[in-house]
């Protein structure tokens, strides 16, 4: 049947505004539950303000023995069980979250019962005194109850991270949205031209035309989804790898500041430790970031030097070393190369050998790592061996694929980029890398180059 080519824009300007209109609907709704969450957020934070209330007043009466500090925890204690029963309410669609308001009722009603009260009961038996007496003192530093009051803040600080994760995955789900409303519309607007300015008389190559479309947008859907799928993982990822280091850089921060309010200063060293640690995890991870964003990228560089064998290794095991020794792990190095120059790359070998054995630090407890120099058939290699916990076969061709996390252990996560970098830049410069492991029996990655680029200046340059 001939083609109606006047009617088909038509039709298609149909679909388009249809679409458009579905899409608009769903943002619409979304931003509606998007309101909802930080209402509920918001309501949270209000609880949290009168638990500090509560503390406050309490902390004030216990001082002073004043029956007007404990305005503000009474005032407190009267709005708080309704905020947290509306809140409940307010969160219906969402049990589990029910259940951490629930939760929280219980640790305040605790609170309440046996902290609370029976300290109210005690400092008004002591009576209004100039003096704070000694049981009182001996109460506030003992700091009864807070255990249950940081219970409540955990549970409080759990309910809000949980509803900016439904922020999250709303915002994923808006961002597809609009995503297949330009690839909708561009479908649309293309077929709407092509139909327009085909020639009647050919519908056997318009057919074909329209197969061929048809395939290359079938396979930029699948691409786009890929690279949604990468950035969606990518996200996840960096939003809890930023989230834990700077957590700790803060938490220890604000740990720091009491020490020193208190004029406890010996503290101060391991406090800073803490916080030095945290920010280097961190630089070293958007180092990787970066570096690979370079290599994908092809803008990074590649420069070959002679370099004395004995001295640059000697530097890299002493880092090695250091580092090893601070996971509890005992380090070696073995020189068999029986070489005393290379031409190489320092600060890209230098690179791989310490993100490897860095990596294999984080996943061996108690045991041996060890870097060793050999030439064998005719080839340079760097062997890194572990007596970590292994990997297993199957996920050994993964290991090198950018983003992937073979331990789902929080603690022991990173980028997912490290073993990828030292993949690309031994590539980069004529080489390989090879893992050799069995589970539960330690790790060796052999970085392998051919003898006669890492040795010879001319023929590199040939």
């Amino acid at each position: 049947m001939p083609l109606r080519t006047a009617k088909i824009p038509i039709y298609l300007t149909l679909v388009s505004l249809c679409t458009t209109i579905m899409c608009i609907f769903f943002l619409v709704n979304r931003s509606a539950w998007d309101a909802h969450t930080r209402d509920a957020i918001g309501k949270m934070t209000e609880i949290e303000k009168l638990v500090i209330d509560l503390e406050t007043g309490l902390r004030g009466y216990l001082l002073t023995g004043k029956i007007e500090f404990l305005d503000p925890y009474f005032a407190a204690k009267v709005v708080l069980s309704n905020r947290l029963s509306e809140l409940h309410d307010f969160v219906s669609d969402n049990q589990p979250q029910q259940a951490v308001i629930s939760r929280i009722n219980v640790l305040i009603d605790s609170w309440f019962k046996n902290v609370a009260e029976p300290k109210i009961r005690f400092r008004r038996n002591a009576g209004e005194s100039s003096q704070i007496p000694p049981e009182i003192t001996q109460m506030l530093i003992s700091k009864i109850g807070k255990k249950t009051v940081d219970k409540i803040r955990l549970e409080t600080a759990f309910f809000k991270d949980q509803e900016r994760l439904l922020l999250v995955e709303r915002k994923r789900a808006k961002d597809l949205a609009v995503v297949s409303l330009t690839l909708s519309t561009v479908l649309v607007s293309i077929s709407a031209i092509f139909v327009l300015v085909i020639n009647r008389r050919k519908e056997v190559e318009w057919a074909r035309s329209i197969l061929k479309k048809h395939r290359e947008l079938e396979q930029a859907n699948l691409e786009v989804n890929a690279a949604l799928q990468a950035r969606s993982d990518f996200i996840t990822i960096m939003s809890h790898e930023f989230r834990t280091p700077l957590t700790t850089i803060i938490g220890y921060g604000e740990l720091i500041t009491e020490n020193t309010k208190e004029n406890d200063f010996h503290m101060l060293a391991s406090d800073m430790e803490a916080i030095l640690d945290s920010s280097r995890y961190l630089l070293a991870m958007v180092e990787d970031i970066l570096d690979y964003a370079q290599i994908s990228h092809n803008e990074y560089s590649i420069d070959k030097k002679n370099i004395n064998v004995d001295e640059f290794f000697k530097g890299i095991s002493s880092t090695c070393k250091m580092v090893s020794q601070k996971y509890g792990n005992e380090f070696t190095f073995v020189n068999d190369l029986n070489l005393s120059q290379l031409f190489i790359d320092p600060i890209r070998i230098r690179q791989i050998i310490i993100n490897i054995v860095n990596n294999a630090n984080r996943f061996t407890e108690n045991g041996k790592i060890k870097v060793s120099l050999s030439h064998q058939r005719n080839r340079f290699e760097i062997l890194i061996s572990d007596t970590g916990c292994g990997i297993d076969r199957n996920d050994q061709a993964r290991i090198f694929e950018p983003f992937v996390q073979i331990n789902r252990d929080d603690s022991l996560r990173g980028t997912g980029l490290g073993l990828t970098l030292c993949k690309k830049l031994a590539e980069a410069m004529g080489g390989n890398i090879r893992i050799l492991s069995e589970k539960g029996r330690g790790s060796t990655f052999v970085i392998s180059f051919p003898l006669e680029l890492v040795t010879s200046h001319k023929n590199m340059a040939a």
